[in-house]
């Protein structure tokens, strides 16, 4: 699965099917709305290349991520910023996900919290995770998150280490009202992460 952004670009209908998200009112802080937007089209750069990845260096990897859940969310999706480090001489990752919102269509309605997550890599190439946290609303409905984190590292003499074909899955419990209903995150949610590295002219990518 390439992550190219165009499904995490805003091209989205504006139409909500959760009561919570058409009551809220549109919440975006726009500086830290604005820096999501450079990190997702920091990672929609982000290109394979052929240098060896690292067998004891821990790199810190940042970008961005997209939920979509028809059923919860109609067209529109979670999106936001995602932080990972992996250790590659200890064979695993941590991170978490944050600077979240829910996308529509070019703006946003701001979801506080964060998704932290932690996993191993697997055989020096690939990695998988598990994460869990509380995404609140505007509104103040809760979404659980559970999501299943799982890509390839790839390495570029452009961009250094880097996953630019992660896939996420698992469930959201929305907490409305002590009612709890079950969302399965479908199979076209994405991430894309990046190690950031200095150039002469510019930083790749942005924390």
């Amino acid at each position: 699965m390439n992550i190219n952004m165009k499904t995490i670009c805003a091209t989205l209908a504006a139409v909500a099917t959760l009561t919570a998200c058409e009551t809220a009112e549109v919440n975006t802080p726009q500086p830290t709305y604005d820096r999501y937007i450079d990190a997702r089209n920091d990672a929609a750069g982000i290109s394979a290349g052929t240098q060896a990845l690292p067998t004891n260096d821990s790199v810190t990897m940042n970008g961005a991520y997209e939920i979509v859940s028809a059923d919860l969310l109609g067209t529109n999706t979670i999106v936001g910023e995602m932080r990972m480090t992996a250790d590659f001489g200890n064979e695993t990752v941590d991170g978490t996900m944050h600077n979240n919102y829910i996308d529509m269509n070019g703006s946003a309605s701001k979801l506080t919290g964060e998704v932290a997550f932690s996993g191993n890599i697997i055989d020096g190439t690939s990695m998988k995770a598990h994460g869990d946290g509380i995404l609140t609303t505007v509104a103040d409905d809760d979404y659980d998150m559970f999501v299943d984190l799982e890509g390839a590292f790839g390495n570029s003499t452009a961009n250094g280490v880097n996953i630019t074909n992660g896939e996420l899955s698992g469930n959201i419990d929305v907490l409305n009202d002590d009612a709890s209903i079950l969302y399965d995150v479908m199979s076209s949610s994405d991430f894309a992460v990046a190690e950031c590295i200095q150039t002469t002219a510019t930083q790749i990518c942005r924390p």
